[in-house]
């Protein structure tokens, strides 16, 4: 395509025949006018330093692309906090953003990383930024210092100096910047030259004062006696070092191999070094010790923490460690416990102070279901039922009755009767002391079954008739906890006395 321009416009009737866009513009003066900084002032869009998390872009003016930017103030950018731990670099960039036809400034984070890195400039159609500085931010930072800024300025793959329009650049502040940091770098080193140059002459020294004495008379026999002497002495650290090492490969086959516990069963037998405190060894048992008292080179064998002596098994390894203070042996407890076989569940598994893997004998016998005068069987339940046992009530009342035939209550018990049985003695009308027995029902079954229900013997001044009388209901004699008693013929200036035995 070809492109020429700048001409006038000619109106060709409602319409300009010649039409340019600022596109048009930004890409003719870009074609003369390279990206960057302007570079005079020196200052330009300088990036400086503070007391706090933020820094300052100086005023002045860049070029992206055939589009200018100024920034006119000290512009104030905040800086995100510190991590604790971690460092960040954050890179100021001079933005031209295709989309919002602008350009600024702006701050582009890093990641946290013990050695970070900066983000890289995005540099497509929609956006196009150019690297004023890098900032460092040190873990636990409170501030940024210029030590921390490095200046992208002048770095042409990063940003740049405008070009094609000046004579001359002024680098005057950049230069001040590099004098700062070098004269910082050299004092560091300067110092830590000095101080490397004393340590030097101290350990000179030292050396010197040590072998001086020897450098005097007989040079070479004070050297040749030197030399010997450091011969045994290095030959006396070898012998050491293997003794060492042939204990220490003993002690390693030890604890790879187990031994046998030799002696007898109470008084066992190890191939033991020097005991100190917390030694411990495994061995294999030989024979049963019957929980008798039992000693190991001598040295009484304990339950943890306990005076007992344990069970040992022959046949199992068994772990024990040395307790210097109480210059015994314990046994490393890998199962203690007072349960045994019948206390467990046939065929699970248990350990007890006696042995591990134990089989348990106690007999399940899943739900139980109780009948009375039932015999329980010892062994497990999971649950069941019990019957319930049916009430009971007996007891003696005295009643005034009023004169005639009477229907007495007995109220007040726990439940309910099904059936009662009453002995009562009163004074009927004419005088006569009478006695009344009484079974009574709340169902028709004593009537049908045994006919009448109240059987009694009066009698007059020591003679005794047999009487028979029956009230043929059921209906009302019993209650809801209570019952009735039925009487005829009862004279009213005696008490009426009664016992009775009630069933539920």
């Amino acid at each position: 395509m070809e492109k020429s321009g700048f001409f006038n416009a000619m109106k060709v009737g409602d319409t300009w025949d010649r039409v340019y866009k600022a596109e048009t513009y930004a890409e003719y003066f870009a074609s003369f006018i390279g990206n960057g900084v302007f570079p005079n002032p020196s200052t330009n869009l300088q990036v400086i330093g503070t007391d706090k998390m933020q820094v300052i872009v100086k005023p002045g003016k860049g070029w992206i692309n055939g589009y200018k930017y100024e920034n006119t103030d000290d512009l104030i950018l905040p800086i995100d906090v510190a991590d604790g731990v971690l460092h960040r670099i954050d890179k100021i960039v001079l933005r031209y953003d295709v989309v919002e036809r602008e350009i600024r400034v702006k701050i582009k984070k890093g990641e946290f990383a013990s050695e970070p890195k900066a983000p890289q400039l995005t540099r497509d159609a929609d956006m196009y930024e150019l690297g004023l500085a890098d900032i460092k931010v040190n873990a636990g930072s409170i501030s940024i210092t210029q030590v921390d800024i490095t200046d992208l300025r002048l770095n042409k793959e990063l940003c740049g100096i405008v070009h094609g329009t000046v004579d001359q650049v002024d680098t005057t502040t950049i230069f001040n910047q590099y004098l700062e940091w070098y004269k910082n770098i050299t004092g560091k080193t300067e110092e830590e030259l000095q101080n490397v140059r004393k340590n030097l002459e101290t350990d000179f020294n030292i050396w010197f004062n040590g072998v001086k004495n020897i450098l005097s008379g007989d040079v070479a026999g004070n050297l040749l006696n030197l030399i010997n002497k450091n011969k045994e002495s290095i030959d006396t650290v070898q012998n050491n070092v293997d003794e060492k090492f042939k204990t220490v490969k003993s002690e390693l086959a030890d604890m790879a191999t187990y031994q046998t516990a030799g002696g007898t069963a109470t008084s066992i037998n190890l191939n033991l070094p020097t005991l100190v405190n917390g030694y411990a060894t495994t061995f294999i048992v030989s024979s049963n010790n019957n929980k008798n008292a039992t000693t190991i080179n001598g040295k009484k064998l304990y339950k943890p923490n306990t005076t007992t002596t344990p069970n040992l098994t022959a046949g199992k390894a068994v772990s024990v460690w040395y307790n210097a203070t109480k210059n015994c042996f314990f046994i490393k407890a890998s199962s203690e416990g007072t349960a045994v076989a019948a206390n467990v569940l046939a065929n699970k598994t248990f350990s007890n102070d006696n042995d591990t893997g134990l089989t348990g004998s106690m007999a399940d016998r899943g739900v139980f279901n109780l009948n009375l005068g039932a015999t329980v069987p010892a062994g497990y339940y999971s649950g069941g039922t019990v019957p319930k046992g049916r009430g009971y009530s007996t007891g003696d009342r005295t009643l005034r009755a009023s004169r005639g035939n009477s229907l007495l209550p007995i109220t007040g018990l726990s439940f309910t009767p099904s059936k009662v049985i009453v002995n009562t003695y009163y004074v009927n009308t004419r005088g006569y002391k009478q006695a009344s027995y009484q079974i009574t029902s709340n169902t028709s079954d004593m009537y049908n079954n045994y006919g009448r229900s109240i059987y009694g013997i009066f009698g007059y001044r020591g003679e005794g008739n047999p009487g028979q009388f029956s009230h043929d209901t059921t209906g009302t004699n019993i209650f809801g906890n209570g019952f009735n008693i039925i009487l005829d013929d009862i004279y009213d200036s005696y008490d009426v006395v009664l016992r009775y035995w009630a069933f539920e």
